[in-house]
């Protein structure tokens, strides 16, 4: 979304894995893993909840100590899957023609 330079492209840190050609902000698996702990938080499904954050916030660790992400980038992931989970929330019904098609793709 941002053209930002990686750590390791400015010397900032030391990578631990390969090389990646997206930009690094926001971060692509902080979105995606906050992006499940805040669909369960929203559906108030505290449990899992808890077990998810755990998982995301090993994953948001684990790209900064690769070297693939400054703090912020994560931050940013986890604003962005917060927003994205507020308005599907705000916007999507059950029992409804949208809600009917997508639960039969599952």
């Amino acid at each position: 979304m941002v053209q930002r330079v990686r750590p390791y492209d400015a010397g900032v840190t030391h990578l631990l894995i390969t090389a990646s050609a997206d930009p690094s902000f926001p971060s692509d698996h902080a979105t995606a893993s906050c992006a499940i702990v805040f669909s369960y938080l929203l559906q108030e499904r505290y449990r899992r909840t808890i077990i998810f954050l755990l998982g995301a916030l090993l994953v948001m660790f684990s790209r900064i100590y690769v070297g693939t992400h400054y703090l912020g980038d994560v931050a940013g992931g986890a604003v962005t899957a917060l927003i994205a989970a507020v308005v599907i929330r705000a916007t999507y019904w059950k029992g409804t023609r949208l809600d009917r098609w997508v639960t039969a793709l599952l």
